[in-house]
């Protein structure tokens, strides 16, 4: 075992309280901030859990070569931060909050139950968020409208997620670490009952990360849990399995988009056309009878020797022969499809139904998206291939301090870049902001930490069963929110912290920097 019996003290227990506790709200995201910019549960707990550490008995953990790469990205940035004139910025103080929380976490979890406690913790957060945004997909309930952050908003006739981050990429990292979670989870549940709450639970993740069409937490996810089984299992036979399957899983979360567009569009149809269709008929039959007593009233009134009230009468009975050709009326009933999609908001008049106005103030392409309900995703590869060459851009003319923090989106906006003026990329997103050595320094402790994780965690004997389980979780969720942050701007998220933390946290009790695990290692605690 990992350092499974180790004497714990009050302010070990109040900690690990803590990290739990700002583990389950993670996945709260921008709810947290309901008060102001500066709540939030990490940022609360954050000083009390360094007083505690401070009282703690246990020794604080031996510094590791990773913290040392990972302070000085946070002292570049904070230079960029000086340069740039930005200061007392709350990114500023959630760098420092990071890297503190470095040797906090190293300074109070003691073993690996406690990392097991963390990981659930996050897990039942993640769980209960997804719950919160199927049951707003389902019943129309969005909790976060209480607060006015609503989770999902309608799209062309069909519900968007947008989580508790207001963005379905940002929000989708939940799912992508949750489905890691998950299967491990399950393969740790000591009962039948646990074993199928883990299923209930990854199933709800799953389809919360299927419904945000998020190509870059699918893909993580994928990459992340084949991460995990192959250093899980015992074989080779079973690991070139598990690897085939991580490989039609990423090629699935790449197809992600289209496929939940196409879903959407049957949903659409199954559950809205027939609704639209029958209330456009029966709107024309209307139509039609106060046609019939309009004719007949002019016919009975109206004057051959009056030009205007013939003409009246010959455009209502042209009205009456459209709205009675089979044709015609199937055209209006299309068009009204079309503009339901593509305005869901909007009402269909009386008067539109004889025209192709429904449409005249739409733009081409948004009657062109009205099939999709990912309309984001359409030219995506393209849009972001551009943005990607203007950050390159960005970088050439900024190479050591960047642009500044947040002045990527100004500078996106300025050269009417398209989509939302995101780099889409967490680590030119770090290189544009705050320059290249602060960008090199992020990637170079981000690979490291995920090598040093992978060669330790394959080492591990099979007597330390319950203990590998867990680290194994190091390696998986790391590697897994790297991947996504490929496709997504995520360094400014207390979850990756948390992950870096827990992971040289464990590495600490295994080496001094340096150094490589081995077995005998594995079994001895880390001096404290």
């Amino acid at each position: 075992m990992i350092n499974d019996t180790t004497r714990t003290d009050w302010p070990h227990k109040i900690g690990i309280v803590l990290i739990c506790a700002i583990a389950f709200f993670i996945s709260f995201g921008e709810w947290q901030q309901l008060i102001g910019p500066w709540f939030s549960v990490p940022k609360l707990a954050l000083p009390i859990l360094f007083v505690l550490a401070l009282a703690s008995r246990a020794h604080w953990p031996r510094p590791m070569l990773e913290t040392g790469i990972f302070a000085l990205f946070v002292v570049a940035c904070l230079a960029s931060f000086l340069v740039h004139g930005i200061s007392l910025h709350p990114g500023m103080t959630n760098l420092v909050g990071y890297v503190i929380l470095i040797p906090v976490v190293g300074a109070l979890v003691r073993n690996t139950v406690d990392i097991e406690r963390i990981m659930l913790a996050l897990l039942a957060g993640i769980t209960l968020i997804s719950i919160l945004t199927l049951n707003a997909v389902v019943t129309g309930f969005d909790a976060g409208s209480l607060f006015g952050k609503p989770m999902t908003e309608m799209v062309f006739g069909v519900p968007r997620i947008f989580g508790t981050e207001q963005n379905p990429n940002a929000y989708a990292v939940y799912s992508c670490i949750g489905m890691i979670l998950s299967v491990y989870a399950i393969i740790r549940a000591r009962n039948g009952l646990l074993r199928t709450a883990a299923v209930l639970a990854g199933l709800a993740i799953l389809a919360v990360l299927f419904l945000s069409a998020s190509r870059s937490a699918a893909v993580g996810a994928a990459v992340g849990i084949t991460v995990f089984l192959v250093i899980y299992v015992r074989g080779v036979g079973a690991k070139t399995a598990c690897l085939g399957l991580g490989a039609v899983c990423v090629v699935a979360g790449i197809m992600l988009p289209t496929f939940v567009a196409n879903t959407s569009d049957l949903i659409f149809k199954s559950f809205y056309l027939d609704r639209i269709a029958s209330r456009v008929h029966a709107e024309i039959e209307e139509m039609k009878s106060d046609l019939t007593v309009h004719i007949e009233t002019l016919e009975a009134s109206a004057s051959e020797a009056d030009p205007e009230a013939q003409a009246e009468l010959a455009q209502k009975r042209d009205d009456l022969e459209r709205l009675s050709d089979n044709a015609a009326v199937e055209k209006i009933v299309e068009n009204a499809v079309v503009y339901s999609r593509a305005a869901p908001s909007a009402e269909i008049s009386s008067s539109e139904l004889l025209t192709d106005k429904m449409l005249a103030d739409l733009s081409e392409k948004e009657v062109r998206d009205a099939s999709l309900m990912v309309a984001d995703k359409v030219q995506a590869a393209e849009n972001r291939l551009e943005i990607l060459i203007y950050s390159a851009r960005l970088i050439a003319m900024h190479p050591i301090f960047g642009v500044g923090f947040l002045n990527a989106r100004k500078a996106f906006v300025s050269a009417d870049l398209p989509v939302d003026n995101a780099v889409h990329n967490t680590y030119v997103s770090v290189a544009v902001e705050f320059g290249l050595p602060a960008a090199a320094l992020f990637v170079a402790a981000l690979v490291l930490l995920a090598y040093r994780l992978l060669r330790s965690a394959m080492i591990i004997p099979e007597s330390a069963r319950s203990s590998r389980q867990v680290v194994i979780l190091m390696p998986a969720t790391l590697i897994g929110y790297m991947v996504h942050g490929t496709f997504h701007d995520s360094y400014m998220n207390v979850l990756l912290w948390l992950v870096i933390a827990l992971s040289i946290t464990w590495l600490g009790w295994l080496r001094a920097p340096g150094e490589h695990a081995t077995e005998g290692s594995l079994r001895r605690a880390p001096a404290r």
